[in-house]
């Protein structure tokens, strides 16, 4: 399965990732805030999924969070969230 995978996903000939000058979005949810504050370091999400779409190649251009649901409820995370969208490298 390992084989397969480094196939689809590495030009063995040239020894480059067929993904790469892609950029991605990460959308996360959580009830909690762990951008910042004493969760933070509990934000494993964002760092994982970053972690995997740079070993394919892929360039995470930011990070889109709605969080605090729990704290301030569902809509006014949404809205607080998306209030606070930068876009400073369109895909």
């Amino acid at each position: 399965m390992e084989h397969k995978v480094l196939i689809i996903l590495y030009n063995i000939n040239n020894r480059t990732l067929l993904l790469k000058d892609k950029k991605a979005y990460i959308v996360t949810s959580s009830g909690g805030v762990y951008s910042e504050g004493e969760l933070k370091p509990y934000d494993f999400a964002t760092n994982y999924v970053s972690f995997f779409l740079n070993l394919l190649g892929i360039e995470v251009v930011n990070v889109f969070r709605v969080e605090g649901q729990a704290i301030v409820g569902p809509e006014n995370a949404l809205v607080n969230a998306i209030e606070n969208i930068v876009i400073n490298d369109p895909l």
